[in-house]
């Protein structure tokens, strides 16, 4: 019988098996009939799945804004991304970020960048809000030593060094370290265009080095447990989970230690 016959056939009848007989049918064709120095080459996929979890909240926005358009869920997701790296690869990462101490007469910056940043958050649950005291001690070196990230003479980036010890005491007692003297990483808050630049980790470095120059004992820090970016960048700089629990308010944290 051909082969051909039976491949036409085959594409005619389909039956469950019917590519892999195909397929079958094709190679024996070209071993039998003088084909045999054909290479069948397996490539890879172009594509791969992965499952994502999508917030609701996002799913129906994006679902909105697609709604009579030419365009599937899975393609406005692929050009999302698409766009959101071509926009990270155009970030200069040449720029020449200077970190030092701010200084009083930026203090409208400090607020404004405040306001930016928090007002900015997806998730507001990730940064406890300042409270009008917490403010007015921004400068207070007794209290909490304020660095930030520069570009130019724009303040892109700040970081606190909580030193005060009464301020302190609720940690020390939860982490069972009342005796010691402790400082805590905290505070920290970069522009979102300035992300995915360092900047909030040189901070949290130079804090943690200031800690250290200082003679504290541990260095302790906290993060929402759903905050992967800061849990990431509190263990980069060698700070370890101890414990997930409520703070100022109700507010989960996970707390993380160091013992200098």
């Amino acid at each position: 019988m051909n082969v051909f016959f039976v491949y036409i056939n085959l594409i005619k009848k389909p039956t469950s098996n019917t590519k892999c007989s195909a397929l079958i049918v094709v190679i024996l064709y070209y071993n039998l009939f003088g084909g045999s120095d054909m290479s069948f080459k397996i490539t890879k996929k172009e594509t791969e799945n992965k499952t994502i979890r999508f917030p609701l909240e996002l799913i129906s926005k994006i679902e909105e804004n697609i709604k009579g358009e030419d365009i599937s869920f899975s393609r406005f997701v692929i050009l999302a991304c698409e766009y959101a790296l071509k926009n990270m690869e155009k970030k200069d990462k040449n720029i020449n970020i200077e970190y030092k101490k701010i200084d009083k007469k930026d203090e409208q910056q400090v607020r404004d960048l405040i306001n930016t940043v928090i007002s900015g958050l997806e998730k507001k649950e990730f940064f406890i809000p300042y409270e009008e005291w917490e403010l007015k001690r921004l400068f207070d070196e007794e209290y909490a030593p304020l660095h930030g990230a520069y570009d130019g003479d724009k303040l892109v980036g700040m970081a606190q060094l909580y030193i005060d010890q009464e301020m302190l005491k609720e940690f020390k007692e939860v982490l069972k370290i009342a005796d010691y003297k402790v400082c805590e990483l905290g505070g920290n808050l970069v522009l979102s265009e300035y992300r995915g630049m360092g900047i909030t980790s040189n901070l949290q470095k130079m804090q943690y080095e200031l800690g250290k120059e200082l003679g504290f004992d541990y260095i302790i820090s906290m993060a929402h447990p759903e905050n992967i970016g800061s849990l990431k960048t509190l263990r980069k700089i060698g700070l370890e989970y101890v414990k997930t629990t409520s703070v100022a308010n109700g507010h989960l944290r996970d707390i993380y230690c160091k013992k200098v």
